[in-house]
């Protein structure tokens, strides 16, 4: 299955199956699909956990009821236990009626057994439930990521630009998109780069919230010593290794991963000895010879120029000024370094001696005040604000006054950058150096299998070289902001002081407050390096401006790529294939065997004999079959299918009800002779009374003692004495009722109204003499046994 959803996002979403590398090819087989039908795989797992814990315990019951079952006279609280195994269809059931058991039965054995089945019931039904919870597991541990559903994969060519008409209206739209892109990094970093939680942004949307660095801010000068304000409180932030998979999203097997690494080492410039002034139209100017650069007349000797402080703050201290407030000017140069030299080409001045890197990029950041004041000095190396105050004029409706205020040393303040690059496949043991990115580049190239010319991959045919090839489509890409574009795109506000700037004036600076600046800066190169991978693997089919200037990758293996940018997202659910499978088959085999168990002891009770005590004890322990046995007991209906689910009677027959006479100890009526359940309803006329078949066996005969005593020996073969007919015994104890109607006689203890209760065969060894005293099934017993006895 393999389809697309629309996210709050941006991107489309793959709804189907696929491999998440970061838990391996078994593992990690994954299957995604939107909230809604996910919540409801969820219901469904869940209520599927619960089912097998059923068939659990009864598996459970069928092992522990076949274990107990035995032929020999037992107490009640084994009867009682069998009889709870055979109905519990739960486990919380069951612990509810062993529980109530334990606490009427005194034999401590018996409870003994019982407590060991509570502690049985009581594991499952905690195993249980905490396979339901874990169950959510199989969505909640793979999380919340998705993959894009690739659309227009590649990178933009700036060789393109010459070859579209309208080339200057394209090359307008790429500044506005690279300005929206840098914006949109900037909202994220400033967000979810923060420790704070606060903020409306969905900081959960890229494959990690926020790329990890190592800051150092007490780092040695990035140039020669002389060249820095200080040697010993620069900035050295460094990225470590940037995992393609685990940071970035692009979602591959380990061998297929790429590391990537960032270094940003900055320091405060010292201006001494390195400014002049110069005489221009506009009035004399500071240059700052940190190089040459190339200047609308020609190459000069100087990199930048600024207005004077008092230029910068004439229109400040005017009483009768207005005009717009006044914002912090910043301006970054540039040079790219290829084969250990400043390439001209794509670099926008050539660096002095002092400051020239062969191993890295190099950047300087120029910061002007332009007309803002200082509420207070500031130590800031950068800022470089005078420690002496100024009057400032301040007037208002009724009178002028002057306040203290601080105005910069300098008209431009300079920092410089240098930035390292590092690639490395698959591991830090397969790296190219640590350089300039164009040289980082060609000597990680070979790692690869592939070369690279003039910062171009070549393809070499092989999964390395399209993975190379793909992932520096993102550093070559002209939409991708470098850092030094990030302070000449958001200007001003690429700074962390503007939270304290308010109407032109500059609330209280920090001693760093430098380098909590380019630690922003970096943070918002971090998000864009997370934002460019997305807009590789996709490109919205609206921008068709963009769109013109984009070119796919000729590997394969890269286009593959493109299918396999992770992202997350809230709005679908990605599930364990392999959690799902063995939820389901393993609960699908305790489901089956619960089920066949029954059937499986059933044919080796019919074909072999086996265990066939404890096969009927369970097949008539059935909450219908211990109905049928109770009113076939009493010769109550005539039934069948006695070892069977559902025991039935004869068509017509009407069993016994309760007798509620005594509220407190209901039992099953004893059969009537109206009704038509009893064990042989024909009935026969005698004298003035009525007397079922049973009671004639031996209506007309007198009572003898020797033939009462034959008849009543207790046969162990046949499991006693097959008399149908209910009488009287003398016995050395007295009169004792003797039931007939079953296949067995019972002696009772004592005469009852109802007379009927269970005897040990044993007590037919007490009797030394017996006369049977005939008499009607419902006849009152006390009058008839007073009325015989005395015959």
């Amino acid at each position: 299955m393999a389809s697309q959803s629309g996210d709050n996002s941006q991107y489309p979403v793959y709804l189907g199956i696929w491999t998440n590398w970061s838990r391996g090819q078994v593992l990690g087989c994954t299957l995604t699909l939107e909230r809604r039908e996910a919540n409801l795989l969820i219901a469904l797992t869940a209520f599927f956990v619960a089912f097998v814990s059923t068939r659990f315990w009864r598996i459970v019951c069928f092992a522990f009821h076949r274990h107990y079952a035995t032929s020999d006279k037992r107490d009640v609280v084994y009867h009682q236990r069998q009889a709870i195994l055979r109905n519990s269809y739960s486990a919380e059931s069951g612990v509810q009626l062993l529980l109530q058991l334990i606490w009427t039965t005194r034999s401590s054995r018996s409870r003994f057994y019982l407590i060991l089945l509570v502690l049985v019931a009581s594991i499952c039904i905690a195993a249980f439930t905490v396979a339901g919870g874990l169950s959510s597991q199989i969505s909640t541990a793979v999380g919340t990521e998705v993959l894009i559903n690739s659309q227009n994969c590649g990178c933009l060519d700036g060789r393109k630009l010459g070859n579209v008409s309208g080339q200057a209206d394209l090359g307008l739209v790429l500044d506005g998109d690279v300005a929206e892109k840098v914006d949109a990094a900037a909202t994220y970093a400033q967000q979810c780069y923060a420790n704070s939680t606060a903020g409306t942004l969905d900081c959960g949307r890229y494959n990690s919230r926020a790329l990890k660095s190592i800051i150092q801010n007490d780092a040695p000068c990035p140039f020669k010593e002389e060249l820095c304000r200080s040697s010993s409180a620069n900035l050295r932030i460094d990225s470590g290794f940037i995992d393609s998979h685990e940071d970035l999203g692009l979602n591959a097997r380990i061998e297929d991963r790429i590391l990537i690494r960032y270094v940003l080492h900055c320091a405060p410039i010292n201006t001494q000895n390195y400014t002049s002034q110069i005489n221009t139209s506009i009035g004399t100017l500071t240059a700052y010879h940190y190089g040459t650069s190339m200047a609308p007349l020609g190459p000069v000797d100087y990199v930048w120029s600024a207005e004077s402080v008092q230029a910068q703050y004439a229109s400040a201290f005017a009483l009768d000024a207005t005009g717009p407030l006044s914002h912090y000017q910043l301006s970054t140069l540039f040079a790219i370094v290829r084969d250990e030299q400043v390439d001209t080409r794509t670099s926008n001045f050539r660096p002095i001696e002092p400051m020239l890197r062969k191993d890295a990029d190099i950047n300087i950041s120029f910061l002007s005040s332009n007309g803002v004041i200082y509420s207070l000095a500031s130590d800031d190396q950068w800022y470089r604000v005078s420690p002496s105050p100024v009057d400032f004029p301040m007037a208002n409706a009724n009178e002028s006054d002057t306040i203290p205020v601080y105005l910069p040393l300098e008209p431009a303040s300079p920092l410089g950058c240098i930035q390292h690059y590092q690639f490395c496949h698959g591991d830090t043991q397969h790296c190219g150096p640590l350089a300039s990115l164009l040289d980082a580049i060609g000597g990680a190239a070979s790692f690869f299998n592939s070369t690279a010319n003039d910062s171009k991959i070549i393809d070499g045919g092989t999964p390395g070289a399209g993975l190379f090839q793909y992932v520096l489509s993102v550093f070559r890409d002209i939409e991708y902001p470098a850092l030094y574009a990030i302070p000449d795109t958001l200007g001003a506000a690429s700074l962390t002081s503007r939270k304290n700037l308010f109407d032109s004036v500059q609330g209280q600076l920090d001693s760093n407050q430098w380098q909590m600046d380019v630690t922003y800066w970096w943070n918002i190169y971090m998000a864009s390096l997370q934002q460019s991978f997305l807009n590789v693997a996709y490109v919205s089919p609206q921008a068709s401006s963009v769109l013109r200037l984009r070119s796919s990758f000729p590997s394969a293996f890269a286009r593959n790529l493109c299918n396999n940018q992770k992202i997350r997202s809230t709005a679908h659910a990605s599930f364990s294939v392999f959690g799902l499978l063995f939820t389901f088959m393993i609960g699908f085999l305790i489901t089956l065997t619960s089920y066949i168990l029954e059937p499986v002891s059933g044919l080796l009770y019919r074909r072999w004999g086996f265990k066939s005590y404890a096969h009927l004890e369970w097949a008539s322990q059935t909450t219908l079959q211990l109905q049928r046995l109770a009113h076939e007991e009493l010769g109550s209906g005539t039934w069948s299918n006695g070892t069977k689910e559902i025991p039935t009677t004869e068509v017509g027959d009407l069993l016994v009800s309760l007798d509620i006479s005594d509220p407190d100890h209901p039992v099953l009526r004893l059969p009537h002779k109206d009704d038509h359940s009893l064990a042989d309803s024909q009935t026969i006329q005698g004298g003035s009374e009525e007397y079922s078949r049973a009671d004639q066996y031996h209506a007309n005969e007198s009572p003898n003692p020797e033939r009462f005593r034959s008849e009543i020996q207790f046969s162990a073969a046949s499991g006693g004495p097959q008399l149908p007919y209910r009488g009287l015994a003398l016995t050395s104890s007295g009169y004792q009722w003797v039931d007939t109607m079953s296949s067995s006689r019972r002696v009772c203890d004592e005469i009852y109204s109802d007379g009927i209760y269970t005897y040990n065969p044993q007590e037919y060894d007490d009797l030394e003499v017996g006369a049977l005293l005939e008499a009607p099934v419902h006849s009152t017993r006390e009058s008839q046994v007073a009325e015989r006895a005395s015959n």
